[in-house]
């Protein structure tokens, strides 16, 4: 999408999602429920990289993400 005569760029799935589990969900296809039967056993398949579109994040990756957007401190740092 073009914003202001400019590509805009993509937002990350840390920015799409609220969670790490709701950015795995979105990967679970109907298929993935029907057989499997449980999503929790299809989160896992994604987050294991069986499932899925491609390169999946790691929890820390995403959670690592969603604290750059948000712009709150690392796991690190303290609030002074």
């Amino acid at each position: 999408a073009r914003v202001g005569g400019r590509m805009a760029a993509a937002q990350s799935p840390a920015e799409r999602f609220g969670t790490y589990e709701e950015y795995l969900e979105s990967q679970v296809t109907a298929q993935d429920l029907y057989y499997l039967e449980s999503e929790a056993v299809a989160r896992q398949l994604v987050e294991l990289g069986f499932r899925g579109s491609g390169d999946v994040l790691r929890r820390e990756d995403f959670e690592a993400r969603a604290e750059e957007t948000a712009g709150l401190p690392g796991p690190c740092m303290t609030l002074t």
